[in-house]
């Protein structure tokens, strides 16, 4: 972290010189090379093909190519790198070995993302319920389960980023399964954890403008006034036996035909 820093502070002073660009501050005037014209412009973060950033009245990704060339040569440093992840084997065997193997995979930067304002609509009322159906029939609610709104537009740049920070990781998990030397139970342990992965990358979301938290019988209530397009997003996680499940949504607004019957349940979990 403290040489990111530091390389950050150089990068500053190098951007500043060259065209009085600093990240720190907010752009003025940004024109694009599709003729658009933005103000007020604030980069947040990086992804290998797009910069989320917010600007007077808007927010949302803007592709590289289409910002001026004197952006891009000055953003380079931070534009993640598209490549591959390497390749990773698990060779010995043993419970060990197999920490170890875990402790060198690529790590995820997990702080949270910096959030971007919603945009305002009118005040709207969504009711509903969590919960999922085993595979004897039985109806299990779900409660204490977070669900949260985001706009449609936001969410797909906070995706974006979770996924480029999280894909060396879950890569490489899953490269694993090529391995021939790895034994039934070590394939089961890692597919366990890529679940678990999967499932507890989006702690770096950031809070919603809206959320409501469900109660012991899987109902909740939420206001807001996210304009559509939106998504509903929740996680949940209940242990069975031995085992836990675990069970995510992300629900777009064009799919909910009566906002006061939501239901998250298997139907539409992801």
């Amino acid at each position: 972290m403290r040489n990111t820093h530091v390389a950050l502070i150089v990068f500053l002073i190098s951007a500043s010189c060259a065209f009085g660009f600093n990240l720190d501050d907010e752009v003025a005037e940004l024109r694009l090379k599709d003729g658009q014209v933005l103000h007020g412009v604030k980069f947040m973060s990086f992804a290998s093909k797009t910069v989320m950033a917010k600007w007077t009245d808007g927010r949302g990704t803007i592709a590289y190519e289409n910002l001026p060339d004197e952006y891009v040569i000055a953003l380079k440093d931070f534009i993640p790198s598209a490549g591959k992840a390497p390749a990773a084997k698990l060779q010995a065997s043993g419970l060990g070995a197999f920490k170890e193997f875990i402790r060198q995979l690529p790590v995820a930067d997990k702080t949270a993302i910096p959030a971007v304002q919603e945009p305002k609509g009118e005040r709207q009322i969504m009711a509903g319920q969590c919960f999922i159906v085993t595979k004897g029939g039985t109806n299990y609610k779900l409660g204490l389960v977070n669900v949260s709104i985001y706009s449609a537009q936001n969410f797909a740049a906070y995706r974006e980023e979770v996924v480029r920070r999280t894909k060396a990781r879950l890569d490489t998990l899953g490269k694993c399964f090529d391995d021939n030397t790895l034994t039934s139970h070590q394939k089961i342990l890692l597919g366990g954890i890529q679940i678990a992965e999967m499932h507890d990358r989006w702690d770096m979301l950031p809070e919603a403008s809206a959320s409501a938290t469900t109660d012991a019988d899987g109902n909740f209530t939420l206001t807001h006034n996210v304009p559509p397009p939106f998504v509903v997003f929740a996680r949940a996680s209940r242990t069975v036996g031995e085992e836990k499940e675990r069970y995510i949504w992300e629900v777009s607004s064009g799919k909910i035909k009566d906002p006061s019957r939501v239901f998250l349940s298997n139907d539409n979990m992801n």
